[in-house]
């Protein structure tokens, strides 16, 4: 998981303004070049906001808690012959789940598992609840082409993914640092796994 923003959530109207913030810097080691970096979108896997207002307006919109690239190249001193284009963390988006405007995950975080006695099941908010969906994808992949690559892996899943359609509520946030936060945007397990009648991939190693 590319790690959830260091911040003392107290006002939702921040959003998305605050992904400018120093604080939504992703977290080492997730900046790793050799790994996938999965940071989170506000959706739950089930119908979104289950009657709770949450802070995004869509599940498709990145979570408040996801982190963004620590690295700008847009900087100035930077020149354009030390940038690489295809460079950025988080490489992906998932869902993670999102908190309604007290903060609390219970309504809109996603479904887990918990060793409570008599409670099965609670809701939480995070990175680190988006980035298991990612690994089962990687997990999917490798079951149905077992002798492939771990790098191959991970350009399938990377070539698959498309940036989610922002509101003009994200037009207050910069471009350069939208790029930093959205990575390639949402895998698309069906373009992972199969082919279509107008689509193959070919993979050559």
């Amino acid at each position: 998981s590319s790690g959830n923003a260091v911040r003392d959530y107290q006002d939702a109207s921040v959003y998305p303004k605050h992904f400018e913030d120093e604080a939504n810097n992703i977290h080492s080691p997730a900046e790793s070049m050799n790994h996938i970096s999965i940071g989170a979108l506000a959706g739950n896997l089930e119908i979104f906001k289950n009657g709770a207002i949450g802070i995004a307006d869509d599940e498709n919109f990145p979570a408040i808690y996801s982190s963004k690239c620590n690295f700008d190249f847009d900087a100035a001193g930077i020149s354009r012959n030390r940038t690489n284009k295809h460079f950025g963390k988080p490489d992906l988006l998932y869902y993670g789940g999102d908190f309604d405007q007290g903060f609390s995950s219970e309504h809109l975080g996603i479904s887990v598992l918990t060793p409570r006695l008599g409670l099965f099941f609670w809701r939480e908010s995070g990175t680190s609840y988006s980035a298991p969906f990612v690994a089962n994808l990687a997990a999917k992949i490798i079951k149905k082409y077992p002798t492939i690559s771990m790098q191959a892996v991970k350009a399938i899943i990377i070539n698959s993914a498309t940036q989610p359609t922002l509101s003009q509520k994200f037009d207050v946030v910069p471009k350069p640092v939208l790029k930093r936060l959205l990575g390639k945007g949402i895998p698309d397990e069906g373009l992972c796994l199969n082919s279509t009648e107008n689509e193959v991939t070919l993979l050559i190693e």
